[in-house]
């Protein structure tokens, strides 16, 4: 995944591109990331996430047991977020759905008035992963949360039963790495993420009723403690 935060921080400036492309005047873009590694200790699995801001437990406590959720998530600054990338490291495995659960569950604005959208970068397969039966017990919830949420999915990764069944979500989209040597180094990160800003362009706010509340934490985030939440390196 290195080289993928690499080439994300070098090209961000192509999604923010594909979306002016729409000719839209007005722009309140808003951005964060998680990165996770995941490990299994004990047949349970053990997971830790970072932010552009928040890591860990602190994270964990900022989303799920804060009273102000809204706190220390998303920034406007595209030069803070690059910077964040930057001080990323790859390591460990992945449990990608227990991710994007997390993700759903950051403080979004009102969907009547933005776009939400999460690109899911990995160069793993769900199913060689861990906490496989756990992620796919989830999928149907993963996809009603999705549509639920009114959020806007797109999968960069490897060839994967799971990520084609979550991708059914209405307008979800699945890029496939054909090269399972290289990974995401095989990406043109740059085109895909125009390609990306364009869709997002030129699609439409659903100025529909408001949202229902979706369920938060599939995974049992609201309970981890530390001694469960974090991934402990050897």
């Amino acid at each position: 995944m290195g080289p993928c935060f690499d080439a994300l921080r070098r090209q961000l400036g192509c999604f923010v591109d594909g979306l002016r492309s729409g000719g839209q005047m007005a722009w309140d873009l808003r951005f964060d990331f998680l990165a996770h590694r995941a490990g299994e200790k004990d047949g349970r699995g053990v997971h830790h996430f970072q932010s552009l801001r928040k890591e860990g437990m602190d994270l964990v406590r900022g989303l799920y047991q804060s009273r102000d959720a809204q706190d220390g998530f998303f920034t406007q600054n595209v030069d803070e977020f690059t910077r964040g990338l930057a001080e990323l490291k790859a390591y460990g495995d992945e449990a990608s759905f227990v991710a994007l659960d997390t993700c759903l569950d950051f403080p979004w604005r009102d969907a009547v008035n933005c776009h939400r959208v999460v690109i899911l970068l990995t160069d793993e397969a769900l199913e060689t992963g861990v906490c496989l039966p756990e992620q796919t017990r989830q999928i149907d919830a993963l996809i009603e949360k999705l549509h639920t949420l009114r959020v806007k999915l797109f999968l960069v990764g490897p060839e994967s039963a799971a990520f084609d069944a979550v991708c059914a979500a209405d307008r979800s989209e699945y890029l496939v790495i054909d090269d399972d040597q290289s990974g995401l180094a095989s990406v043109e990160l740059g085109k895909v993420l125009e390609v990306m800003g364009k869709s997002v362009s030129v699609s439409l706010i659903q100025n529909t009723p408001a949202e229902r509340a979706a369920p938060r934490g599939l995974f049992g985030q609201a309970s981890w403690h530390p001694a469960s939440a974090n991934f402990k390196e050897s």
